[in-house]
């Protein structure tokens, strides 16, 4: 059974958990979501320069281009063939799974439910 998770973490929920974990190094919500920003756009930059992003023991995200395919006009249902298209394709890194099964198998035990 795909158990549901309720609300997905948003940038102002990482940018306040960040903010408020910073200890020794106050840093303002505004500096925080800056700072934020120019890591997604480092990592941004990095992937249309077609190069692999790799943090360790979080996941790589790597460009990915898939060839032309054919496909069909749905206004004419004429064949057409469609030009290669850039997406992301992200790898979680063995510590990072590890963690997610870990804390999903102490909640899932935690709830009384059985494994």
């Amino acid at each position: 059974m795909k158990q549901r998770i309720s609300r997905p973490l948003t940038r102002a929920g990482v940018v306040d958990s960040v903010a408020t974990r910073t200890g020794d190094l106050p840093l303002t919500k505004k500096q925080t979501q800056q700072a934020l920003l120019h890591i997604f756009d480092c990592i941004a930059q990095a992937l249309c320069d077609g190069k692999r992003v790799e943090l360790r023991g979080f996941g790589v995200f790597s460009p990915k281009i898939y060839g032309p395919r054919r496909g069909i006009n749905p206004n004419s249902g004429e064949p057409i063939l469609l030009s290669h298209t850039y997406t992301v394709r992200f790898k979680a890194a063995k510590e990072l799974h590890q963690r997610i099964n870990r804390d999903f198998k102490r909640r899932r035990n935690i709830g009384g439910q059985a494994d």
